[in-house]
């Protein structure tokens, strides 16, 4: 799947969910549709896809273990990548370890549910609020 094909994004932590869909007069742009109507920052919402799509497993010694031992049952934060009414996949993080972008986030996906992954987090920096 190629970025340009995602036209929904889904991001739920809790309780609270945003969703975003691409506009339907401008491919570029995007809109958040949940929990209220408003324009999005397309370059924003590019990149967490981008990142999505870019991301792969990493050796980690502590990978592979239990979901619920690395944060993930149920998991701090789900991003679900729409194309179409009939395909998506889900990425669930869990736990991050120390070193900043050099550190690793726990993950499992949809296709893997049981599966736990480490992915490097400055693959996945745009989900990532910098702090100041």
């Amino acid at each position: 799947v190629k970025a340009e094909q995602i036209d929904a994004v889904e991001i739920e932590r809790g309780a609270e969910k945003l969703k975003m869909v691409r506009s339907t007069g401008d491919k570029n742009a995007w809109e958040i549709v949940e929990p209220y109507r408003a324009p999005a920052e397309a370059s924003a919402v590019e990149g967490v896809v981008s990142a999505l799509l870019r991301a792969r497993p990493v050796a980690h010694p502590e990978a592979g273990g239990s979901p619920a031992a690395r944060g993930l049952d149920p998991p701090s934060l789900k991003v679900t990548l729409r194309q179409g009414t009939d395909k998506a996949s889900t990425v669930n993080l869990g736990d991050v370890s120390i070193g900043g972008s050099k550190g690793v986030v726990f993950v499992t996906t949809s296709a893997r549910p049981k599966r736990t992954m480490a992915v490097s987090r400055g693959d996945l920096d745009a989900l990532f609020k910098a702090q100041k």
